[in-house]
């Protein structure tokens, strides 16, 4: 739920028990998470429990309106928030309590995204070549989007604000561009 691993086994309540007792049996403040994040966020639910931002509930928001994630190194951040002067400070808390970057997530990102980019690039070199067609590279966004390995990174790259990085780019908009003629 917080870190899309795929290694979920644990239940975390997303407001603590420790401060959130009359919170403990509320199907609405239960997610699915790996053992790892668990231990990470434990009872810390800033700003109830220490200082900072509100942690972001990921069944409560798009994580890309608060999310940025480096195409070359995996690593997430705040959006920047321009009327504050600052990342996303919510993002921030996040990716700090539950250590969103540590080494290992990181990796899995950085590798996903090379295995998304390549899979894109390849389709809009035989989309010009002419060896496939606009419905192929529809097809073969949906199984980057459905394998689940990493599903957070097809997310951002091909439905998030990373779809405006080529070689995405191109490939979304074949796709558009295909659903507009059999539209109109």
């Amino acid at each position: 739920m917080y870190c899309d691993s795929n290694e979920a086994a644990e239940v975390d309540h997303f407001k603590p028990i420790s401060a959130f007792p009359e919170n403990a049996f509320e199907w609405s403040n239960l997610l699915w998470v790996c053992g790892i994040c668990n231990r990470f966020k434990g009872g810390r639910f800033p700003p109830y429990t220490q200082p900072g931002a509100e942690i972001l509930n990921p069944l409560e928001v798009d994580p890309w309106r608060h999310f940025f994630m480096d195409e070359l190194t995996g690593l997430l951040a705040g959006v920047w928030d321009e009327a504050m002067q600052s990342n996303d400070s919510r993002a921030e808390s996040t990716i700090a309590i539950i250590e969103l970057n540590r080494e290992s997530l990181q990796e899995r990102r950085r590798q996903r995204i090379k295995d998304i980019k390549r899979i894109a690039q390849d389709a809009v070199r035989q989309l010009d070549a002419g060896l496939i067609v606009a419905a192929d590279i529809q097809e073969r966004i949906s199984d980057m989007k459905n394998a689940a390995y990493q599903p957070d990174v097809a997310e951002y790259f091909l439905d998030g604000p990373g779809g405006e990085i080529e070689p995405f780019k191109s490939l979304l908009e074949t796709v558009r561009r295909e659903n507009e003629v059999n539209q109109g």
